[in-house]
């Protein structure tokens, strides 16, 4: 009878799938296999030589093959990159030519790379044929197919070419057609053309060389065995072999013959040891000959090609003292015990497809340890094996984006899928699997199946099942099914975890299993369960060795349970790791197995045991079933181990954790480091000894470099005393350790004296690394990183090793950098590789303090790093994400290390310190009074009036870089008993001449600089007196000095243009003193409340002018074309305020008010003189006080092409950066650029009053200056320009930012508590958008609750009580009070909460229906509750509501962000948004797009169909209101909001948008506006109008417009031409093409995958056109954000493990994106799931969705059942 059961209804189910949809058809990338080879006889003539390799080759090919079905009409094969010029011939079994066939009769599919051969006739029946071509191939520039390297020979200097191939995996159709599959396999015979003077080598055994004439001579090759075509080899170059080549032979080049000594031993060794093993020799395989040869470009370690393997030069040659240790002979070991290994499995026995790959690659990894460990005892490999193979992919196996061993055939097709199987999983949990068998079955069973196996398959092909059927046949009789263990390991994911149980009383214990996961919520299948082999010793039989399984623990029972005839100690269960799982011991069972392995030898529990309990133990505390204290606390038993395996496990584990311990608690870290490591360190010592196994030389490197990297004293001071007294060679295994140490330890000129006189390559970049270990990272940084005598790669990998090796000194070293980040970019030569050196060193940060540093250095510099701005944002996220995980995973772990060190209180202290920011402040309040270094001036004396005078050196054509200067400071003592002057100097000013004088101008003291004394980190100077001061009495303290031109924009600075008229540099001198700069330009006291008068003197050359804070009053000619200019007294002000430039400017204006920018500039300023006009009396009208009652008459405006903010509000000379204020007609002009000068005119003036006149006493209150600007700048501009309608944007623009920054953990208060705003980058972090946006938007609370009129009293009122004075927030706050409505006053709390406390509540609003009563209640809001933030605070807030529909972007913004912190999903947010098919303002679209752009991001190509769907319902009647055009009569939200729904809507291929733009576009419109034009070419680009917009880039000149043409024109989705002909292309510049690449997929997004398949097909061709392998990576990371699906992240974690090396050190940028990847698709998986039914279900497309999910699934089955 016939059920009907789960393949059946499958199978109905997916016919009638097919039936529905018999129009779609699936590209079947695999061969009919109607046809099969037995023979190629394939000729290739080489055109290059040694000197030249030649870019194309000649080839010709007969393929004898015949048919295996009848009605063979046609045959198809593979070629690629391969031009068939005259057609193909077809011979018969005799040599008769059948057909002559037509190119016509030739048709190629490019996605499946199948050329199919049309025929006159059909094949008969299993009768030979030959098919004949003849065609011309590429010499590739990647590494496949056929390709060239290059070397320098030593001897000549001159570069030496060479051409080599690497088919695989599929890459033997870029060398000749074939049929390109594993199954097919045939016999070769080779044929070689080569010009004379090298040599060509293949996989058998050269025949003869023919003459053929002209220095031209072909090599002829013996047959090879049946083989598969990727296993096809040849090289030609002009290389010397070792050993014999017609048998056994290492081949290189000639000058590095005595490298290969040691490999070649190896290579005949290894050779005869399979042979015995196997009892089949190499020889009986079918092919005599076996050569090892090396290249200096490969894209793998080697390759086994049949006969002739492949490495890369480091595999096989050791150079003495420089290559040959311990570690490199290893590697030289184990790669050819791989590589010959497949000799048998792969060569001989091959599998029949890419799904059953890892029957090649596991027994090739399990015999590279194991073989290698048979003839190599020494390295003990089979310990080894365990740490670096099994607990390695143990990591990858818990993830969801892991994958089984035998993949489904049909799931295997493409090539990209094919490139997915060769994953670790393949090779290392292959090879975990073939040793669990091999030890479960027993050594001699297994070797007798794996025999039987390769003899009955020897020259054939195999799936899995042929391979059980062997372990089968040889396994001991068991009481489970093999089948299943076999299915369990190969065919499922995953691994389980064994839960150990233990009843004491009654000696029983219960196993019970779940699947080990890292993280359970990701997707994976927790269910999974796993037929595992059992094995255990316990201490009365401690047999490690037996590891014959005890029992199976069946997978079909919950639980099994062993009875112990005895009581027992302790019990240890999975011998040696032996078997593929973890083992969870409940905490009893723990402890003893603690007790056990202090005892003597450890009880005899094995190395292997004791390395896999420590990562377990790791393992469950990374996924929280144990905390990491318990752990650090079990590892107090490694007091007494020796052992290098348990400690390799035990520094893997303490990895992660020790980088992200906070700094303040690495000493604790150390100490607990330095008292396990006891045993080892007294064992092992810091020196070298002769009797050392491999494995101490490989354990004394690990401990040296942990315990040395944490200051172990014991380490670093025998280092250092090793180092000082003896000269001893060291092997090259511990070179840079011990050297690294030295370093470290205060030999550093000496390991830079070693650097500097080497001149081997290698050596010199070890020495480099070591040197780089100093904790001199000053010196180290100014001299040797920002110096030019080294390279940028030994630069980059010289600032890594400053903090990696120094974790305690990050900050410093962030902050050293950070000083001056142009320096630091001038010495990288890019921006973006700076960026990527802060994206690493910031991987170290640890605290939230750090963070914030990080975050305001972002604000304050991104636009410096242009579109690497987003490197340094990702990598904020990722700060945010490891500090957050150190709050809630290492909490206990401190404060353990804390109290076993004796340091509870300080550790409780510290614990508080990273969780929450709000105590750090306290703590830094309290602590202030303690701090060692006193940041703050003691403010016993006060200056009165500065006298000032600036003499620089340079002119116009060279500003400089010093300047002299001269002050007169009028101070005066405030307190008794002052015998010494402190105030600010910054160490870059040199002083000269120092002197004291009276009020009477008589001298005081003289001679004073003598005795100056100077802190160099609080920037403070000392003159000593000998005298008190009299209090309240005048003095004048005098210095002469020089001073630095800085060459950041800080102090006093340079910048430059290019006079359009002469095409002559230009250069400008200005000056940026805010926050702390002042001190760069002249001694000063440098605080804010330390108000005073300036008089400015600036000596210059003719030529320039200069203005300054105040009037020019004359100008004194000096003689020899100098000049002096002497300014009118400033009013009482900061000294951050104090400014002047240098220039050749032209004003507009008048005596009281101008705008100063370059002559050519001039018409550019006629808007922004009229908005100044305006600003500025309307400010003096609101706070009843002109800007000239403030006491200065003169306001100017000058702009400068290099400022490191858009703006700064120096008294009397606001400086802007050009683009703020320069409206150029027709290109910067739009209603957007008006905007943005409209709002920093504003914002600046505003500081007139509010900074300027009125100023805070300290930077922690700096909000009272920037949150009044930025509240002004929105609503002074609303009230001059409402046509902006600035108040609803302030709502989207400022409120909903600081909404969103002040509900994370990084947030801060706008009142900080004093003591914490000390340093430089204390001030700094107050610099902060939330001190900006968030003050803004209290201050707008408070107006509305107050009333407009009461507010605007209370300011005036504040302005006029503070004039030319300092306050805090609480002079702010009395006048508010004062004019509070009385029956409302509620804001002493109120004031509080919102200033001196962080965040903000949500309020939770019900309505009761039955009795119309409302109700509310509040909750803080938090993006992330676990983030470390008090969840507890509470907010006194207005109360204010409407029954009408206002608020309609707050509604949406909120909900937005409801779901972003889980409290909603998000489909409840689109639901709510189907109202905005009515809706048609701007401001509730913006709210609207920024909510939908993360969402939108996270999207998969599937989905976005349905998103659009969407997208364009809602969005259509604001697209018929607004159109694609544009009007005169266009209000500007109009303008905005067309701008946003077209790049919107155009963007994700809404038809009616698209045909819309392409109608308007070729009509022959008019040119767009400035605002609109990029929106409107990148929609026409993309909808077909790709060539006439990159002709208008070609066309024009003005260098603004033709960045929006080539942004416009990368919006195309023909991605292939432009990055072809345009980014690939000489043309363009390396940021445009940066720029070009994002818009491909950004503007794409449904492209992304193909996009980065075809950069990744060569990814050397990117490399070369951005000139960087930094770019390169930075490129690809920002591509791969876009990334939305596993297979997505396959395809990268692929391209990444085949391709890192080429990256060098920018691989790590890869390793970082990779991450980012995976926590992009697990967010997405989480977060998603019911928005994307929902947009399904809404489109009517549950079906369709249903169906287009099943696609791949219906192709997979479909190829089946075709086969």
């Amino acid at each position: 009878m016939n059920s009907f059961g789960p393949g059946n209804w499958l199978h109905v189910g997916l016919l009638s799938l097919i039936a529905l949809f018999a129009g779609v058809g699936c590209a079947n990338y695999r061969l009919e296999g109607n046809v099969l080879p037995t023979f190629y006889n394939l000729t290739i003539s080489l055109r290059g030589d040694a000197n030249n390799p030649g870019t194309t080759f000649d080839g010709e090919v007969q393929i004898t093959l015949h048919a295996v079905q009848t009605d063979v009409q046609h045959i198809t094969l593979h070629k690629d990159d391969i031009e068939i010029a005259d057609g193909a011939w077809l011979y018969n079994d005799t040599g008769d030519l059948l057909e002559d066939i037509a190119q016509s009769s030739l048709t190629y599919d490019q996605p499946t790379q199948q050329l199919t051969v049309h025929l006159a006739q059909t094949l008969t029946l299993n009768r030979n044929y030959t098919l004949h071509f003849k065609y011309i191939g590429q010499v590739q520039s990647g590494m496949t197919g056929l390709y060239s390297a290059s070397y320098v020979e030593q001897q000549t200097g001159q570069t030496k070419w060479m051409l080599l191939t690497q088919l695989q995996r599929i890459n033997a159709r870029l060398v000749f057609p074939c049929f390109d599959e594993p199954a097919f396999k045939a016999r070769f015979q080779l044929h070689i053309g080569r010009a004379g003077g090298v040599n060509a080598t293949s996989n058998t055994k050269l025949i003869e060389t023919i003459d053929e004439g002209n220095n031209r001579f072909t090599d002829h090759f013996d047959v090879t065995p049946p083989m598969s075509t990727y296993l096809l080899a040849f090289m030609v170059s002009e290389y010397r072999a070792r050993g014999n080549i017609s048998e056994i032979a290492v081949i290189t080049r000639p000058e590095d013959y005595n490298k290969t000594e040691f490999s070649y031993n190896v290579a005949k060794s290894v050779l005869d040891a399979y042979g015995d093993l196997f009892q089949h020799s190499y020889k009986d395989l079918g092919n005599q000959i076996l050569l090892h040869a090396t290249t200096p470009r490969f894209p793998h370690n080697g390759m086994e090609n049949w006969g002739l393997i492949i490495y890369k030069d480091t595999v096989l040659e050791h150079e003495p003292y420089y290559t040959d240790g311990w570690n490199d002979k290893e590697h030289t070991i184990r790669i050819p015990a791989h590589e010959t290994s497949h000799m048998w499995f792969g060569n001989s026995v091959t599998f029949s497809w890419w799904s059953y790959f890892w029957l090649n690659e596991a027994f090739a990894r399990y015999y590279e340890y194991f073989m290698a460990h048979q003839l190599h005892p020494e390295y003990q490999l089979d310990e080894q094996f365990v740490v670096r193979q099994l607990q390695l992919i143990f990591a990858t196996d818990a993830r969801a984006s892991t994958q089984p061993l035998t993949s489904p055939e049909a799931s295997i097709q493409t090539p990209s899928q094919i490139g997915y199987k060769f994953s670790s999983i393949t090779y290392a949990k292959g090879a975990s699997i073939v040793r669990m068998w091999r030890n479960a079955m027993g050594g001699a069973n297994f070797d007798t199946a794996i025999r039987t196996y390769l003899e009955q398959h020897h020259l054939g092909n195999t799936e899995p099942k042929d391979l059980f059927t062997h372990l089968k046949t040889s396994w001991p009789a068991v009481n489970i099914s093999l089948d299943q263990f076999f299915y369990d390991f190969t065919e499922q994911v995953g691994f389980p975890t064994i839960m150990v149980n233990i009843s004491w009383e009654h000696s029983t214990i219960t196993l019970r299993q779940r699947r080990f996961l890292l993280n359970p919520s990701d997707g994976s299948d927790a269910n999974l369960r796993y037929t595992v082999p059992i094995t255990f010793a316990t201490n009365l039989s401690p047999n490690f060795q037996n590891l014959t399984p005890y029992t199976y623990f069946d997978k079909s029972v919950d639980f099994v349970q062993l009875s112990l005839p005895e009581p027992i100690d302790w019990i240890v269960f999975n011998l040696k790791q032996s078997n593929y799982y973890r083992v969870y011991y409940e905490p009893s069972l723990l402890n003893r197995i603690q007790v056990a392995l202090t005892k003597s030898n450890h009880s005899e529990i094995a190395v292997e045991n004791r390395a896999a309990i420590i990562n377990d133990l790791f393992n469950f505390a990374y996924i929280g079933m144990l905390d990491f204290a318990d752990i650090f606390k079990f590892l107090e038993y490694m007091s007494g181990e020796v052992d290098y395996v348990p400690w390799y496990a035990a520094y893997e584990g303490m990895a992660r954790v020790a980088k992200r311990l906070p700094t303040e608690h690495l000493s604790n870290f150390g100490k607990y480091l330095g008292d396990i490591t006891a045993s080892v360190q007294k064992s092992l010592g810091v020196s070298l000894r002769a009797n050392d196994t491999v494995l101490d030389v490989y354990n004394r490197n690990k401990q040296v470099a942990w315990l040395c990297r944490y200051q172990d004293q014991n380490c670093n001071s025998k280092v250092r005393e090793k180092f000082e007294s003896s000269s001893e060679q060291l092997s090259p295994d511990y070179r840079e350790t011990f050297y690294c140490a030295a370093s470290r330890s205060g030999s550093y000129a000496r390991i830079l004296e070693y650097y500097a006189n080497e001149t081997h390559p290698t050596e010199r970049e070890l020495l480099w690394r070591a040197a780089s270990c100093t904790r001199d990272y000053r010196t180290h940084y100014q001299k040797e990183i920002l110096g030019n005598a080294n390279s940028v790669s030994l630069k980059m990998v010289g600032l890594a090793q400053l903090y990696e090796q120094n974790p305690d000194m990050i900050t410093q070293i962030f902050l050293t950098v950070t000083e001056n980040i142009t320096q630091l970019a001038t010495a990288l030569d890019s921006w973006p590789k700076t960026a990527e050196a802060l994206a690493s060193m910031s991987d170290y940060f640890t605290t939230r303090t750090q963070q914030q540093l990080f975050s305001t250095f972002i604000d304050e510099n991104q636009n410096l790093f242009g579109s690497s701005a987003e490197t340094l944002t990702e990598a904020l996220s990722n700060v945010d994400k490891h500090v957050s995980w150190t709050v809630e995973n290492l909490g206990k772990l401190i404060a353990f290390l804390g109290q076993r060190n004796s340091a509870a209180g300080l550790t409780l202290v510290s614990a508080l310190l990273v969780m929450t920011p709000l105590l750090t402040f306290l703590l830094a309040w309290i602590g202030s009074n303690e701090c060692a270094l006193n940041y703050r001036l003691e403010g016993s004396v006060v200056p009165i009036f500065y006298n000032l005078t600036i003499g620089l050196r340079g002119d116009a054509d060279n500003p400089g870089t010093q300047f002299d200067g001269e002050v007169f400071i009028t101070l005066k003592a405030v307190l008794a008993d002052v015998k010494e002057i402190t105030l600010h100097n910054d160490i870059s000013i040199n002083i000269e001449e120092c002197s004291l004088y009276d009020a009477a101008d008589q001298l005081v003291e003289s001679g004073l600089n003598a005795r100056l004394t100077t802190e160099e980190q609080t920037q403070q100077l000392t003159v000593p007196l000998t005298q008190s001061l009299a209090v309240e009495a005048n003095y004048t303290l005098y210095f002469k000095y020089t001073g630095k031109v800085q060459s950041d924009t800080v102090g006093l600075f340079s910048a430059s243009y290019i006079d359009e008229a002469t095409m002559k540099t230009k250069w400008v001198l200005l000056t940026q003193m805010q926050p702390i700069n002042a001190r760069l330009v002249f001694p000063c006291f440098d605080e804010p409340a330390l108000k005073a008068k300036f008089e400015v003197h600036i000596g210059r050359p003719s030529g320039l002018s200069v203005v300054s804070n105040t009037e020019l009053t004359r100008t004194t000619d000096e003689g020899n074309n100098r000049f002096t200019d002497h300014f009118k007294v400033t009013p009482i002000m900061s000294t951050y305020l104090l400014a002047f430039v240098v220039s050749e400017y032209q004003a507009r204006g008048n005596s009281s008010l101008s705008i100063l920018t370059r002559p050519a500039y001039y018409n550019y300023t006629e808007f922004s003189y009229s908005v100044a006009e305006r600003v500025l009396p309307a400010f003096g009208e609101m706070f009843q006080q002109s800007y000239q009652q403030l006491g200065n008459e003169l306001l100017q405006y000058a702009t400068t092409p290099r400022f490191p903010h858009n703006s700064m509000e120096n008294w009397g000379l606001v400086i802007f950066k050009d683009k703020v204020v320069l409206e150029q007609p027709g290109v910067t002009d739009g209603w957007t650029q008006k905007e943005f000068t409209i709002r920093n005119i504003v914002h600046e003036n505003a500081h007139m009053w509010f900074g300027n006149s009125v100023t805070c006493k300290w930077w922690s209150y700096i909000w009272l200056h920037e949150g009044f600007a930025r509240y002004y700048e929105f609503f002074m501009g609303h009230e001059l320009y409402p046509e902006y309608q600035l108040d609803q944007q302030f709502l989207v623009h400022k409120l909903h930012n600081a909404l969103l920054r002040d509900s994370q953990n990084f947030t801060q208060p706008m009142t900080s508590p004093l003591g914490s705003i000390l340093t430089p980058a204390d001030i700094d972090y107050k610099f902060d958008k939330l001190t900006f946006d968030k003050a803004a938007s209290v201050i707008r609370m408070w107006r509305i609750a107050m009333g407009e009129e009461h507010f605007n009293l209370a300011i005036q009122e504040f302005l006029q009580h503070y004039y030319l004075s300092s306050t805090s927030p609480t002079g702010l706050y009395v006048l508010l009070n004062d004019h509070w409505p009385v029956q409302e006053s509620v804001l002493n709390q109120s004031y509080y909460d919102f200033t001196i406390q962080v965040g903000y509540p949500r309020i939770i609003v019900s309505l009761s229906l039955k009795d119309h009563m409302l109700s509310w209640e509040q909750q803080r809001f938090l993006l992330n509750a676990s983030d470390g933030s008090d969840p507890t605070l509470r907010y006194t807030v207005p109360i204010t509501y409407t029954t009408n529909l206002l608020n309609r972007a707050a509604i949406i913004d909120d909900l937005f962000n409801f779901a972003l912190a889980g409290l909603i999903d998000y489909v409840e947010v689109f639901e709510f948004m189907e109202y905005m098919s009515t809706e048609t303002e701007y401001i509730p679209w913006y709210a609207a797009y920024v909510g939908m752009e993360r969402i939108a991001k996270r999207l998969t190509p599937q989905q976005l169909p349905n998103f659009n769907k969407y997208l364009s319902d809602i969005a259509v009647t604001v697209l018929d209101k607004l159109g694609v055009g544009w009007t005169s009569g266009d209000k500007v939200l109009d303008v905005y909001n067309r701008n946003q729904q077209v790049a919107w809507l155009c963007k994700y291929q809404n038809s009616n948008c698209t045909n819309q733009v392409k109608e308007l576009f070729e009509g022959g419109m008019e040119k767009p506006s400035p605002d609109y034009r990029e929106t409107f070419y990148c929609a026409a680009s993309r909808s077909g109008g790709y060539s006439r917009i990159l002709e208008y880039y070609a066309k024009e000149t003005n260098y603004i417009d033709r960045e929006i043409y080539w942004r416009a024109a990368s919006c195309t989705r023909d991605y292939r031409t432009h990055y072809q002909n345009e980014i690939l292309g000489k043309g363009n510049s390396v940021d445009l093409k940066i720029a070009g690449l994002a818009q491909l997929y950004e503007q794409n997004p449904d492209l992304v995958t193909p996009i980065f398949q075809m950069i990744t097909e060569d990814i050397a061709q990117l490399a070369e056109a951005l000139e960087s392998w930094p770019k390169t990576a930075q490129a690809l990371s920002d591509l791969t954000d876009y990334f939305t699906t596993r297979e997505q992240q396959q395809l990268f974690s692929n391209f990444y493990k085949e391709s890192q090396t080429l990256f060098g050190s920018s691989a790590v940028t890869l390793s970082q994106a990779l991450a980012t990847v995976d926590s992009n698709v697990q967010w997405a998986e989480q977060r998603l799931g019911k928005l994307v039914s929902f947009l399904a279900q809404r489109n009517g497309a549950a079906g369709l969705t249903l169906v287009s999910s099943l696609l791949m699934m219906m192709c997979t089955l479909w190829n089946l059942w075709l086969k």
